[in-house]
């Protein structure tokens, strides 16, 4: 069982060979900072300017949540289980009432060609602050 990083805008751990190769010998993979520390599901004027150069792209990805009437947070799940379907989700909560939207996530489900296109949408977005240890 490994432990790796991954969510819609940081796929490059949870898409690569390595990891196809370790599920195909029959390892299980958890994916965990599915949220980015929070990041992703903040109010976009609430995010530090030192993060200003990925707001964009979030404020794009809640936008496109809403157009397909569901919540960031669904959004972001849906999204690595699509790329990573084996992986078990490693998910983080401040109340129950996250947990209660967390449960109702599992019945959810989006069109696949939708999620394939956010998928890509958000891969062009290559930036090393979708990684914590970079925020300064």
């Amino acid at each position: 069982i490994i432990q790796v990083p991954g969510n819609i805008f940081n796929q490059s751990i949870i898409k690569s060979d390595e990891i196809n190769n370790f599920l195909n010998k029959g390892g299980q993979v958890q994916v965990r900072s599915l949220f980015i520390q929070g990041l992703l599901l903040m109010n976009i004027d609430e995010i530090p300017y030192y993060l200003d150069e990925i707001k964009n792209p979030l404020h794009q990805f809640h936008n496109l949540a809403k157009e397909l009437n569901t919540s960031s947070y669904e959004l972001a799940i849906l999204c690595v289980k699509n790329i990573i379907p084996q992986a078990k989700l490693v998910l983080g909560f401040d109340n129950i009432n996250q947990l209660s939207i967390l449960n109702s996530t599992n019945n959810r489900s989006i069109n696949n060609s939708d999620l394939k296109e956010i998928i890509n949408f958000a891969k062009k977005y290559n930036n090393k602050l979708w990684d914590p240890r970079h925020w300064h």
